[in-house]
């Protein structure tokens, strides 16, 4: 192993050093396997240039093969193959093994130490681009809280506040058919809170209301949109389905819906819903002056319903032109929970 102090690298020896066996043995070639962070890679070929055939473990120690040992460890080995091989190779081959186990284990734990840092590396890019991805998130639901209370609850306040307003005008009153219609405001009002309750609780906790459960989808939906700012029509009813498809449909009929209100600058909405034996479709389609699916397709709510769509196997198609947008989803029942 003479010439590792003459400034070349381990390689560099290692390269010479099997050079040097494979001609004394008269190999046909010598490989020099190293074993870093359990990859087991051909180090050093000789003649080089030729490709070998890949290993998941070092090779076993026979005639031709040794082990390249360091503190107890077998960080490699030097193989010959192809003949004719000399005789007393086996011997050759150990003790050049021995002798390059030094300069084998400053290669291993050179090669160690990078691929440790190239996995640190990216592992830390990683959590960086995972917690750009959150904070994203994050806002995105922040914004979406947001818009939801002013676009849901705000409206249901005003109708609230309204109706208390007629009841107290009513009740200032001295005539019968007053009192009664203050009865009636009073009793509209009670639904009117516990809707206003309910839609604030879906909006905190990501999950339907509990009357999607009691009415059905269809009746939820025409419940949900009253008081949008837009004339919304539901129709078809798809009747007892399993929850998660249901609260499905709920969600992103809800998002397309309040996104149509918000941004399509159109009058109408309508949702349409048709159960098949195997599957169930659901269709959103506005009026309104349509936009780049290219360029919206990243926004909030549309990859809300598009990852909802996905967690359950389904398909989503999203269809806009200057006309109005319409959003059509499939969603499979065999299988749903």
């Amino acid at each position: 192993m003479a010439g590792l102090g003459e400034g070349r690298s381990p390689e560099a020896v290692l390269a010479a050093a099997a050079a040097r066996l494979r001609r004394a043995a008269e190999a046909e070639l010598a490989v020099v396997w190293l074993d870093v962070a359990g990859e087991v890679r051909a180090e050093i070929v000789d003649p080089p240039g030729i490709v070998v055939t890949p290993r998941a473990q070092l090779p076993a120690e026979s005639e031709t093969c040794a082990a390249v040992e360091y503190g107890g460890d077998r960080l490699g080995a030097i193989e010959l193959t192809g003949s004719p091989l000399q005789t007393g190779v086996s011997r050759l081959v150990r003790e050049v093994a021995t002798a390059a186990a030094s300069l084998v284990h400053t290669v291993v734990v050179r090669e160690a130490l990078r691929h440790n840092v190239a996995v640190a590396t990216a592992q830390r890019d990683q959590l960086r681009e995972a917690r750009r991805d959150l904070v994203a998130r994050q806002n995105a639901e922040r914004r979406r809280v947001a818009s939801d209370i002013h676009d849901g609850c705000q409206q249901r306040i005003t109708v609230i506040a309204g109706k208390i307003g007629l009841i107290r005008t009513r009740m200032g009153r001295a005539g019968a058919d007053d009192r009664a219609e203050a009865v009636r405001l009073r009793a509209e009002l009670d639904g009117d809170i516990q809707d206003l309750v309910e839609a604030l609780g879906a909006i905190t906790s990501g999950r339907a209301p509990p009357r999607l459960d009691r009415i059905g989808l269809a009746a939820a939906l025409r419940r949900e949109v009253r008081g949008l700012p837009v004339q919304v029509e539901v129709t078809g009813d798809p009747g007892p389905l399993p929850g998660n498809v249901q609260e499905t449909v709920y969600f992103c009929c809800l998002e397309a819906v309040q996104n149509a209100a918000r941004h399509s600058g159109g009058r109408s909405v309508q949702v349409s819903l048709r159960r098949e034996p195997a599957a169930l479709f659901f269709k959103v389609v506005d009026d309104g002056t349509g936009f780049d699916v290219e360029q919206a397709v990243q926004g909030a709510g549309l990859d809300n319903i598009r990852r909802r769509v996905d967690e359950l196997g389904g398909r989503l198609e999203l269809v806009a032109s200057s006309t109005g947008t319409r959003l059509t989803a499939w969603l499979p029942l065999v299988g749903s929970g």
